[in-house]
């Protein structure tokens, strides 16, 4: 059995969630429910454990977007002169491959801590 609101707000009286201006409260919050929903936790030990893993798989969303952000302002700016990624991409990945692999190394850092 899913969440209640108030059981939510519960959760979240733990802290508030780890969202930056911009995210969706509302998809955080459904997340924790669906997660929380899959999990049942028993006691609360286990609900902060369903919170901490909804706080990272949140953070392994948000590192995606960053990951993709830049790449999709480029591909906007080529498409509105005309323009597509063909060569570009080898060499915007070759200019910027220590940012990518910061973020790559940011990921795999959030993954096991979350299994």
């Amino acid at each position: 059995m899913g969440r209640t609101p108030h059981e939510v707000t519960c959760l979240r009286e733990a802290g508030p969630p780890p969202l930056i201006e911009g995210e969706d409260a509302a998809a955080y919050d459904e997340l924790l429910v669906r997660i929380s929903a899959a999990v049942k936790p028993a006691d609360i030990l286990e609900d902060i454990w369903v919170r901490e893993i909804v706080d990272l798989v949140w953070s392994a969303f948000r590192l995606r977007r960053f990951k993709t952000s830049p790449i999709n302002w480029v591909n906007d700016i080529l498409a509105s002169a005309g323009r597509t990624t063909n060569g570009i991409e080898v060499r915007m990945l070759s200019v910027n491959l220590d940012h990518v692999e910061r973020i790559e190394h940011m990921i795999a850092m959030v993954r096991p801590a979350a299994t």
